[in-house]
């Protein structure tokens, strides 16, 4: 190869380059853009009518269908009739007369929430008066500040991080949750029909693993099960079941609140401590 036929190359090569040089900018300029944009974009804030007391639980007023029994349908509707970005009246759970609550369903908007919280951030586990009252009934004592707030939670939940949830503890346990579901896959297409009971006894199987080092094989049909841990499942399961369906309840809530603890709660407290 002459000199003028490696400059050609060599020049051919550079507008190579410096067509995908230009290339690339214009893709970084345009994803900086789009990034820009999502940045500065703005999400209008929609109101779920609601009255004093009552908030937005009078469907016909709010035109949400409310069921007080089953509060989990309702975000889906709420969501579709109202984006992702609204405040619904929730009576003895929001602020104020109306029980407000403002609700933020968009995961970038929400990352922008969560970056500011700081040290202390708050979340929906202060809510869960159900199990906070269990607790100081039984005097479960410091342990039990994970569902609360501030520095005496910040110290319980860094240690369970620690211990949970660090990538090198993770290596010691994940083996024991692979073998658990080994056996959970076996009942899989048996319970079809009962997904959700089924899941409960899947984690209570993948808990067991990392607790005490062993599981019970709950769900797997090929096993026959301890009596005694199958009545200690099916009793976590209808304590996690009860306490999160009072705890949803304005009714329960508003019980609680003035310090009466109703037939539901008391039924929930003996089951948890049996």
């Amino acid at each position: 190869m002459n000199f003028l036929q490696a400059l050609s190359k060599y020049q051919h090569s550079m507008n190579r380059l410096s067509r995908h040089t230009v290339l690339l900018s214009r893709q970084k300029s345009t994803h900086a853009a789009s990034l820009a944009e999502d940045h500065n974009r703005r999400i209008d804030l929609k109101h779920v009518p609601s009255l004093p007391f009552l908030g937005s639980t009078l469907s016909s007023y709010s035109g949400v269908t409310f069921d007080l029994d089953n509060m989990f349908d309702i975000w889906p509707e709420l969501r579709k009739k109202f984006g992702d970005f609204y405040t619904v009246g929730l009576p003895n759970r929001g602020a104020g007369l109306h029980g407000t609550m403002y609700v933020l369903q968009d995961p970038k908007e929400m990352m922008k929430v969560l970056r500011s919280e700081g040290k202390y951030p708050t979340s929906s586990v202060q809510d869960l008066w159900s199990f906070q009252q269990m607790q100081d009934d039984y005097g479960f004592g410091r342990p039990g500040e994970i569902l609360g707030y501030g520095k005496d939670w910040k110290l319980i939940r860094s240690f369970l991080q620690s211990d949970f949830l660090a990538p090198q503890s993770a290596n010691r346990y994940l083996p024991g949750i692979l073998k658990a579901t080994l056996h959970i896959s076996k009942g899989m297409a048996g319970n079809s029909d009962n997904l959700d009971e089924f899941l409960q006894w899947a984690s209570f199987d993948m808990f067991c693993s990392i607790l005490i080092g062993a599981f019970p094989r709950i769900t797997d049909p090929d096993t026959v099960v301890d009596p005694e841990d199958d009545e200690f499942c099916k009793k976590v399961a209808e304590v996690l079941k009860v306490g999160s369906h009072i705890t949803l309840s304005p009714y329960e809530t508003m019980l609680n609140r003035i310090g009466i603890k109703s037939k539901t709660y008391k039924m929930l407290y003996q089951n948890w401590t049996q």
